[in-house]
């Protein structure tokens, strides 16, 4: 701070000693350089004899430009050196500047491909991670289908095991005489574990030619259950016994036919029912009686009859 203010104090001394060097009072002028003569000039204004500070810089900047003029070549030449030396100096600098910014530029380009290198380790490492959690989700997801499947089983076997199963089993034909009604006696048993209920059916007692096979639609158990007259069976002592009225008496026509064998009474129809589970089920049956002994005869199952469910 101080040797700013000396700098400053001697510029403006400077600055006002060429001021005064141009005023016309010749007393305050300043004299640079001591006259040559020993008679001065009365006002002391004559350069010659009095140069005064404007007139040391017009001399100084006369005799460098002769010293210019005489030793041009020279200056020239001290120039030209200087500026070899300095475009050298220059050269020499950016050369530095340049290997400085490559070996900046290499550091920054080792850092970026670490910082890839790094990257790319995590993200692979997070890529596998991820499949490994995909895999576990799979495994998981998988072993939860086996158990699901394993328990879905079990369940099934367990309801298999415990469910009720019913039979149909043919018992004798009553009143198979001309002009009464035939009635066909069958037995609904439960082969099961566990009681059935629920049970209704659709039967019906019909002839058909030999070889035929009469046809006894089942409505769905919703219709069968809806209809007025309806009746539902519960088995608590996992046997039924039923009896089915023909829809009108046979005369002794279609009776000797039967007897002859040329001709079938034929008893059967669906029965429905549910279990404990509260799963329906139903059992399609099929017997026929012919030939002589078609009073007194307990069929075996028809080859289509009795399919359970």
């Amino acid at each position: 701070m101080l040797k700013r203010n000396w700098a400053l104090i001697a510029l403006v001394y400077v600055a006002l000693a060429q001021a005064l060097s141009l005023a016309p009072v010749p007393d305050l002028s300043l004299c640079l350089i001591q006259p040559e003569h020993s008679q001065q000039s009365a006002n002391h204004d004559d350069p010659k004899y009095c140069p005064a500070f404007h007139t040391g810089a017009a001399l100084f900047f006369e005799r460098t430009d002769h010293f210019l003029e005489s030793h041009d070549k020279s200056v020239i030449g001290g120039f030209t050196i200087v500026l070899a030396i300095s475009t050298i100096g220059l050269w020499l600098a950016t050369n530095k500047l340049w290997a400085a910014g490559e070996r900046q530029f290499r550091h920054a380009q080792s850092e970026v491909d670490a910082a890839n290198s790094r990257w790319s380790a995590q993200f692979n490492q997070i890529s596998a991670q991820i499949e490994a959690l995909e895999q576990s989700a799979r495994a998981a997801e998988e072993n939860l289908f086996q158990a699901k499947r394993l328990a879905d089983n079990a369940e099934l076997t367990t309801k298999r095991q415990l469910r009720a199963y019913l039979v149909v089993e043919a018992d004798t034909l009553e009143d198979f005489e001309a002009g009464r009604i035939t009635r066909g006696r069958f037995n609904i048993r439960n082969v099961g574990q566990t009681p059935a209920h629920e049970v209704i059916m659709a039967t019906a007692v019909e002839l058909a030619l030999r070889g035929q096979i009469p046809n006894f639609p089942a409505p769905l158990s919703a219709v069968l259950r809806a209809e007025p007259n309806a009746r539902s069976a519960y088995f608590g002592d996992q046997n039924l016994h039923v009896e089915k009225d023909a829809l009108r008496p046979f005369n002794q026509v279609e009776i000797d036919a039967v007897l002859a064998d040329q001709s079938r009474v034929c008893v059967g129809g669906r029965v429905y029912y549910k279990d404990v589970f509260g799963d329906e089920w139903h059992t399609d049956f099929l017997y026929v009686y012919s030939g002589p002994e078609t009073r007194a005869m307990v069929p075996h199952q028809y080859w289509s009859g009795n399919k359970a469910t």
